[in-house]
């Protein structure tokens, strides 16, 4: 049964953090990025929150399954480099929408795949099937990252 318990605070854990995310998302903001040239492909503006939810809720899962994959040095390498990660997913959306910096945003979202590709690596070593519910959001990020480079260098 605790383990279940986990499980819902691990996911709320991750949806709180990800609140930090949506902190820089205001009016001023949504109007600049509504300026901007956008990529053809680029979802509409529902589209984002309903994807950061499922994925939030994967990370959430994820890194219940790297912690209850017991103690350990590669377990607390795995969620060292998770914690990373997820921090660069956050800044991003800083560099992006609070300082309206679209080129900077662009390395630092290359430098986030990076980091997710390196999770799913440390993942995998100590909960297999954590790295493989990693694997949505490291193909969203890649898609978000032609987002970026469209704004970066149409603007």
């Amino acid at each position: 049964m605790r383990r279940w318990f986990l499980l819902v605070g691990f996911v709320a854990l991750t949806m709180a953090a990800s609140g930090l995310a949506r902190i820089p998302v205001d009016a001023e903001a949504m109007a600049w990025y509504d300026e901007l040239s956008i990529a053809p492909w680029n979802p509409g503006s529902w589209f984002f929150p309903a994807v950061w939810g499922i994925l939030y809720t994967l990370l959430g899962i994820a890194l219940w399954m790297i912690w209850t994959a017991g103690p350990g040095e590669p377990r607390n390498a795995a969620l060292w480099v998770f914690a990373l990660q997820f921090s660069l997913n956050v800044a991003w959306t800083w560099i992006f929408f609070g300082l309206q910096a679209p080129f900077p945003a662009l390395l630092e979202i290359a430098t986030l795949i990076g980091t997710i590709v390196w999770s799913i690596r440390m993942a995998w070593w100590v909960a297999p099937f954590a790295s493989l519910v990693m694997l949505p959001y490291l193909a969203w990020v890649c898609i978000a990252a032609t987002l970026n480079a469209w704004v970066a260098f149409a603007n």
